[in-house]
């Protein structure tokens, strides 16, 4: 047994930051927040410069487990990036997503602060990755229609297709 205190990196992502700046930041901020247990037990914690702090008497064995929110959330810019105004972006934890033409059929969609995104593992795809799904509105028909969202980590991944990261919040 020995007291030592334990710090444990907590990303901004979790802390309801897009990014240590002002330049990007989520439309609206999360109620969850992160989780850690030890040794099934949840545990009170501060978080300072970026860290939780856990200074108690360890034993060999003790087991600590971190539970970060998984939310997706949409992205707001700057508005002095001009090329990003009326536009949101859309990341679920810390993975950026895009919407690829291969999986939306080339049509102008919008999508809202208030989305409602579904996220879906596929195993099979891609050796395994999450798409996001949701209902989104469609320039032509001006009706719902289901748009798919993948990780921009794996864009072109499948085939070469224009992808989107900013995605319009009005239809023109």
């Amino acid at each position: 047994k020995k007291t030592a205190n334990i710090k444990i990196r907590i990303p901004g992502w979790a802390q309801n930051e897009a990014v240590p700046s002002d330049l990007y930041s989520f439309s609206k901020l999360s109620n969850e927040n992160t989780k850690i247990m030890v040794n099934g037990k949840n545990i009170e914690f501060k978080i300072e410069n970026g860290y939780a702090s856990i200074n108690r008497v360890w034993k060999k064995g003790d087991l600590i487990k971190i539970d970060f929110p998984m939310e997706t959330k949409t992205i707001v810019s700057n508005p002095n990036i001009k090329t990003n105004l009326n536009t949101l972006a859309v990341q679920r934890g810390p993975i950026l997503y895009c919407a690829e033409e291969l999986d939306n059929a080339n049509e102008q969609v919008a999508i809202t602060k208030n989305d409602n995104w579904v996220a879906s593992y596929q195993p099979n795809l891609l050796n395994g990755i999450t798409l996001l799904k949701g209902q989104n509105a469609v320039k032509n028909e001006m009706k719902n229609k289901e748009m798919v969202l993948v990780p921009y980590l794996v864009w072109g991944h499948r085939e070469t297709s224009p992808m989107a990261v900013w995605l319009p919040q009005k239809l023109d």
